[in-house]
């Protein structure tokens, strides 16, 4: 049996139907080679995918029982999405009995430094 690796090293299981874990390994560049497990149903799965990518889908493969063939399995990762968006903050301001006031216009909001906390945020008057 032939298992085609990733070109990042993840960390790969073989399971029978039952659940059974046969064999563990570390995928890398070259395709990993699996001797020895008997004709049947298995499960190729993803422990640890390689930084920068999600886990892959389990892919199900049937082990031969004919003594010639070559049986191939091939695990695709696909890399992390992240989100490109932009967030619009509006604020309603209320006095204390509740009465909504007017905002000030052309109010200038200071930029945040990632590493400040909230309460150290400059107060705007």
């Amino acid at each position: 049996m032939l298992a085609r690796a990733q070109k990042i090293a993840s960390e790969i299981t073989v399971t029978d139907e039952n659940g059974n874990a046969r064999f563990a390994f570390t995928s890398g560049a070259e395709p990993y080679v699996l001797k020895g497990l008997p004709a049947g149903d298995y499960y190729l799965s993803e422990l640890e995918p390689p930084k920068g990518f999600t886990v892959a889908r389990d892919v199900l493969f049937t082990v031969s029982d004919n003594a010639d063939a070559v049986n191939t399995v091939t695990m695709v990762d696909e890399q992390e999405k992240t989100a490109k968006g932009k967030l619009v903050v509006t604020k309603q301001l209320y006095d204390e009995a509740g009465k909504e006031l007017q905002a000030q216009k052309n109010l200038r909001i200071p930029k945040l430094n990632p590493a400040q906390n909230l309460q150290t945020i400059p107060t705007l008057n």
